[in-house]
């Protein structure tokens, strides 16, 4: 049985318009293993709300450190350099959300 996930991009969190900066969200779910891919642009520190914390984290195909709040807040840093994507854009993954 698969727990409801609730999540809810910011952003980059030092822009004045944060939501700007997230371009595209997918989300899948599969048994009890929930994965959300997000891309976007720009450079700093997303940030987002999540009910579930994430297990594995990627960006732009690396697996990167993480925060995850006891008030459920998540946030990663991603600095501005050159990618598969072009200079400043980033794909981030959080794959398999636990259940607590």
């Amino acid at each position: 049985m698969t727990k409801n996930v609730e999540f809810a991009p910011i952003g980059l969190t030092q822009m004045y318009n944060s939501g700007g900066s997230v371009d595209e969200i997918d989300c899948s779910s599969k048994n009890s293993d929930f994965s959300l891919r997000i891309k976007g642009k720009g450079s700093g520190i997303f940030g987002a709300y999540s009910s579930r914390r994430p297990e594995i984290c990627t960006l732009n195909s690396k697996q990167e450190e993480f925060q995850f709040s006891s008030t459920e807040f998540f946030d990663i840093e991603y600095s501005w350099r050159s990618s598969v994507l072009g200079a400043g854009n980033y794909l981030l993954r959080m794959i398999s959300c636990s259940q607590t």
